[in-house]
């Protein structure tokens, strides 16, 4: 394992050894359970893609709201078992996966749950550090690539900036604008398109996966703005991410994320460096980092990280 694909927050190198050769032991014939399946983009990208690449290596069981098949083990996805419930199946590997479930650190402090699961699967560092102070074996692994060009973006001297994200988020966007005014043209992909006066020249679109994959192939960059409330510091980067990984030179504000990359070698712009984030020698330092995230984003490389886990929990 690396730091930069997955890891497990180990407290000695010794536990770590004992995880992995433990793994080998653990029958191709497991049945495992996930949910729950909810019309949401968190189940259909996180959960849903997820359950069809394990059923490689596992019999897969998908299940609806509190429905659990029996399994050798379960996986949750974003929403916690009621701990009367967790009793009453007498469940022994229940690992999970919080992606945005906690809106507030009390939440997570209050939540007897988290202590309860075998393991806790995060996408974000900053929210795995918080969980590991409940719950010792917490994993980090990379999002899904979904939304990841096929190919790399050529380099472009002049375009649009690019924005996706939901339109609860414009707000922070809109903020860190009226500080740091965009000279280039923003277009903004969004679920509902508002009329909020944003500076400068904006252009607000309705999402669609269509509509992202051309949006993408022809931007000349694209930036994320975070909030500074504990909801957005733990954000994992997979929107950055999935930037980079196609070729787009991108930016955001200072904070976790910015360090995170860092930390694995890329250093991210902010949205107002930009003579940088503009420039060809950018592009080319994108381009670079950008050929390793799409190895290590991808569904099939996601999917080995997490039959590693499971393996690795059912063997103790």
């Amino acid at each position: 394992m690396t730091t930069y694909s997955i890891f497990r927050i180990f407290d000695s190198p010794r536990e770590e050894r004992t995880l992995l050769v433990k793994e080998d032991k653990v029958s191709s014939k497991t049945t495992i359970a996930i949910g729950p399946e909810r019309d949401q983009p968190t189940w259909r990208w996180v959960g849903f893609d997820l359950g069809r690449e394990l059923s490689k290596y596992f019999n897969m069981k998908f299940f609806e709201k509190r429905r659990i098949p029996p399994c050798d083990a379960l996986i949750l996805i974003k929403e916690p078992l009621p701990l009367c419930l967790f009793d009453r199946l007498n469940l022994d590997h229940v690992i999970y996966f919080p992606c945005d479930h906690y809106r507030r650190k009390e939440d997570i402090e209050k939540d007897r749950f988290l202590e309860r699961c075998s393991c806790i699967v995060s996408h974000s560092k900053e929210l795995a550090d918080t969980l590991k102070r409940f719950n010792p074996n917490v994993f980090l692994i990379n999002h899904n690539g979904k939304y990841v060009l096929p190919k790399m973006n050529d380099y472009k001297k002049d375009g649009f900036v690019l924005w996706i994200g939901f339109s609860i988020y414009i707000p922070y966007l809109r903020q860190w604008l009226l500080k740091h005014p965009l000279e280039k043209e923003l277009v903004i992909l969004t679920d509902w398109p508002n009329e909020e006066r944003i500076p400068g020249n904006v252009t607000q679109l309705r999402w669609t996966p269509k509509l992202q994959f051309k949006l993408m192939s022809s931007a000349k960059a694209a930036m994320d703005i975070k909030g500074e409330d504990f909801y957005q510091w733990v954000k994992p980067p997979e929107k950055l991410q999935t930037f980079i990984a196609s070729g787009i030179p991108s930016a955001c504000n200072p904070g976790p994320i910015r360090a995170f990359l860092k930390s694995l070698g890329f250093g991210l712009c902010a949205p107002d460096e930009t003579e940088r984030w503009f420039s060809r020698e950018y592009y080319d330092d994108t381009v670079q980092f950008g050929r390793r995230l799409r190895e290590e984003m991808s569904l099939e490389k996601i999917g080995r990280d997490v039959k590693e886990i499971v393996d690795g929990t059912l063997a103790k």
